[in-house]
């Protein structure tokens, strides 16, 4: 399931392409392994695989569900749209959502935007 940051922006507040690009790189910095402009939007590698913090004291049960991604490559989308940005990960580990939650609110603060976050 992904889960959604969006910067909606008031008129003329909005970053260009390069200027997103640059602060994800400046964000991000030594975590991110790689960073992709495809079709409307970047995609940006982490370092690490995903983790699943409470699978050591969970029943089995709630490991199971809590383990199913674990190990997987980290990353994140950030789509670069005329009225907004938004900032994506699809079933994410919480490491990963909470470097995009702050990546959307830099972006959010530094042009004045509205942040909704959906997940």
């Amino acid at each position: 399931m992904a889960s959604d940051r969006f910067v909606r922006w008031k008129k003329n507040t909005k970053p260009t392409k390069d200027e997103v690009e640059q602060v994800i790189k400046d964000y991000l910095g030594e975590t991110m392994t790689s960073l992709k402009w495809e079709g409307d939007r970047f995609f940006a590698c982490l370092v690490g695989k995903t983790t699943a913090p409470l699978k050591s004291v969970a029943d089995e049960d709630l490991r199971r569900i809590l383990t199913h991604r674990d190990g997987e490559e980290r990353w994140m989308e950030v789509w670069l749209a005329d009225d907004c940005l938004d900032v994506m990960t699809r079933g994410m580990d919480e490491y990963t959502n909470n470097v995009a939650d702050g990546l959307a609110k830099i972006f959010a603060r530094f042009w004045q935007g509205k942040l909704e976050m959906e997940k």
